[in-house]
């Protein structure tokens, strides 16, 4: 959090102590630094899709071959020099050798002549400015850095910056760093924030006012650089420190911002006998100096060849268009046999589409037929269902619905006949009952009323006895009568279980018995 808070701090005393007001106001211009990287060609691929044309000052360390850079030209770009070391603890000459080395690195490597150049972020001076312009260069100058390196999430700052700038009186020189995956993340917020906030975005050209910038170079400036190159390193690799312990190589700078370290000899040469060190120094540095000296003659080859490609990629081209217009006049002999072939595949796809609207019809016909079966095939299970909740649970023990259907064999159909039998003992007993309860509520009444109808009372008592001997003697033949279908039943579902085929289990007949029993 900490640093977070120290980064935002960072950023905007760096806006605030350059000078955004520019010539040019409500303008905005894209610059990308310190590439190439990975992320390059996907923010050439999002520059192309928006339609922006920026500038893309690379390091020629970091190029390993000119496909890149002939991208950013061909899309539009304008392509510079970028100077990333730390340049402020070192000397003069040993910047305008940096300098040197670089623009000879560049020409050799993209084949373009390097008119722009952008000096480091850590800091320069004004004598830094003075010698990249005595060397023709153009030094730019951007007017917001986005601190994409010191920021993770930089968007955040920017946007609080630009929503208090003032298009009508600042214009905006945005540089990033492309090797930060952050910007091709934030670039298509970045601009639709920008647009609406009522900045346009232009080319370099327009926003700096230069022209002429992406200059081609020719084979006498390359061989020019192979001579200077030859020249500076046999200058260079003579130069030994006082220790002996190490050789200058062109331009390198050390970790203290010094030029001249890499490329190293070892002690025990150096040390060896003072008469023949002096040879071993030369005979080396003639190896590297000629060794050197052959790669860029090859990528000086290579570029030669590259342009003699283009020529007769030309001319090929013109052969292509010769041959295409005698390609023609086959292409309308041959147009005849295609027009009939597509008019007969026709008429067999016209027959095969009335084909299949047909079985369409068909099977939607017979999905409406099954849905309605399905649908009165439900509604009968529901009503069964219901009928079978509101029956009492020893009943639906028996499972009634089972026993109604047709009998397959002799003990199903005496099974059948015993549960009607106690269908119709159970209603019987039930509209017994209620009249018993009904004449007893009726001669409980009539008792404090009259005093004189104690005698029909008697009788009807005698006559409601009499009932009731009477229905306790059927009920004891109907239970010998049970006991009796009871014991044929069982005869009968022995038999069948030996011979595999029970239709009704004991486990719910005998409690049924039972239960009517003790009723």
């Amino acid at each position: 959090m900490l640093y977070q808070t120290c980064s935002l701090l960072m950023f905007l005393l760096r806006i605030y102590s350059k000078e955004l007001i520019g010539s040019n106001p409500g303008l905005v211009s894209f610059s990308f630094d310190e590439g190439p990287s990975k992320h390059t060609s996907t923010v050439l691929n999002i520059l192309k899709n928006l339609e922006i044309s920026a500038m893309f000052h690379i390091n020629p360390d970091l190029l390993p071959n000119s496909d890149i850079s002939d991208r950013i030209i061909s899309e539009g770009h304008l392509l510079g020099l970028s100077i990333s070391e730390n340049v402020v603890d070192s000397s003069i000459d040993e910047f305008e050798r940096l300098v040197k080395r670089k623009a000879d690195d560049f020409i050799l490597k993209t084949g373009y002549i390097p008119k722009l150049i952008r000096l480091p972020r850590i800091g320069y001076t004004s004598e830094h400015v003075e010698i990249a312009e005595k060397l023709g260069f153009i030094v730019t100058k951007p007017s917001l850095d986005s601190e994409d390196i010191d920021i993770e999430n930089f968007l955040v700052p920017f946007v609080m910056f630009v929503r208090r700038s003032n298009p009508e009186a600042q214009s905006l020189g945005i540089v990033f760093r492309d090797r930060m995956s952050s910007v091709h993340l934030n670039l298509t917020d970045v601009v639709e924030y920008l647009s609406n906030k009522g900045f346009s975005i232009v080319s370099p050209n327009v926003f700096y006012k230069i022209d002429g910038i992406n200059l081609k170079a020719t084979v006498n400036e390359i061989q020019s650089v192979f001579d200077r190159k030859k020249s500076y390193e046999i200058a260079v690799s003579n130069e030994i420190d006082k220790n002996g312990e190490k050789i200058a190589e062109v331009g390198e700078i050390k970790e203290d911002n010094t030029i001249n370290i890499t490329n190293t000899q070892e002690k025990n040469k150096v040390d060896a006998e003072s008469k023949g060190s002096d040879s071993l120094v030369k005979n080396d540095s003639e190896k590297s100096f000629n060794q050197h000296s052959e790669k860029k003659k090859q990528e000086a080859d290579q570029i030669l060849n590259a342009e003699s490609g283009k020529i007769n990629e030309k001319k090929s081209e013109k052969t292509g268009l010769e041959t295409s217009e005698k390609n023609d006049l086959g292409k309308t002999i041959n147009e005849e046999e295609i027009a009939e072939k597509t008019n007969f595949s026709e008429k067999i796809i016209s027959e095969e589409s009335k084909k299949s609207q047909e079985s369409a019809k068909k099977f939607t016909e017979e999905s409406v037929d099954k849905e309605n079966k399905l649908s009165s095939e439900e509604i009968t299970q529901e009503h069964e269902q219901k009928k079978q909740d509101k029956q009492p649970i020893w009943i639906k023990k028996l499972n009634f619905n089972q026993i109604d259907e047709e009998p397959v064999d002799s003990a199903a159909i005496r099974q059948k006949e015993l549960v009607a039998k106690l269908r119709s003992l159970i209603n019987n007993e039930t509209m017994e009952k209620q009249s018993k309860d009904s004449d007893t509520r009726n001669t409980n009444d009539n008792s404090d009323d009259d005093a004189d109808n104690e005698d029909e009372e008697n009788n009807k008592s005698k006559k409601q006895n009499k009932k009731d001997i009477k229905n306790e003697k059927k009920n004891s033949k109907i239970e010998k009568k049970l006991e009796k279908d009871e014991k044929k039943v069982s005869k009968d579902l022995k038999k069948l279980s030996k011979s595999g085929a029970t239709s009704i289990s004991l486990y719910w007949v005998v409690p049924f018995v039972c239960a009517l029993a003790c009723y």
